[in-house]
This record gives structure tokens, C-alpha cells and sequence, in this order.
């Protein structure tokens, strides 16, 4: 072959490498890119698992401090129990008043008793 038949395959090779190199080029800092999202990503993901767990945890602290204390049934019952005492106490009370006004008038009684047996003893 002639020599311009030379320089045209060199030049045709050496376009050949240089554009296989810039692909290769490309493809490595592609595969880089990705490389480096993937490790982002799996950081991530573990640091929100970890973050989940963590929350798991305290959850499960927290359930196991709620399951000791009383419900809204049992605060129900509460009430219904602090309603009777109420009227309970309601019925002694009108109980005493009726009591009291029943000694008083015995007391008023007794007094005026003693008032005429005291006059009847002065005559």
C-alpha cells in the first residue's frame, strides 16, 4: 500500500481508539455515578432503618407503660362508682337534716316540758 493508504488507516485506527476511549471514559465515570448512588442510597436506607428501629423501641416502651393504665371503661366505671357515692351521701345528708329538725323540734318540746312542770311546782 502506498503511504496515503497508511495514513488514512492510522488516522482511521487512531479515530477508532480515541472514540473507543471517550466511551470507556464515559462508561467509567457512569458506572462511578452509580456507584457512589448506590452507597448514598444504602446509607440512607440503613440510617432509616436505624431510625425506624430507634422508634420501634420506644413505642414498644411506650405500650408497655399505656397497657398498665386505666381506660376510658375503666374511668367510666370511676364515675358511675363516684355518682352513687354522690347520691349516697345526698340521702345521709337529707337524712341528718330531717334528724336534726326532728331533735330540734323534740328540744323545743322538752322545753316548753320543763317550762310548765316548773310552773307547776311554783303553784
Amino acid at each position: 500500500m502506498d503511504q496515503i493508504n497508511w495514513v488514512l488507516v492510522f488516522l482511521v485506527c487512531n479515530f477508532g481508539l480515541s472514540l473507543f476511549n471517550s466511551i470507556s471514559n464515559r462508561h467509567k465515570v457512569a458506572q462511578e455515578d452509580v456507584t457512589a448512588l448506590r452507597d448514598r442510597f444504602e446509607k440512607e436506607t440503613n440510617e432509616l432503618w436505624a431510625e425506624l428501629n430507634k422508634q420501634g423501641r420506644a413505642l414498644s416502651a411506650v405500650e408497655a407503660i399505656v397497657d398498665g393504665h386505666p381506660d376510658h371503661d375503666d374511668l367510666a366505671k370511676i364515675y358511675e362508682e363516684i355518682r352513687n357515692v354522690s347520691k349516697t351521701v345526698g340521702d345521709l345528708s337529707s337524712n341528718i337534716s330531717n334528724v336534726t329538725g326532728k331533735l330540734t323540734a323534740v328540744g323545743d318540746q322538752l322545753g316548753r316540758m320543763d317550762t310548765f312542770w316548773r310552773n307547776q311546782g311554783n303553784h
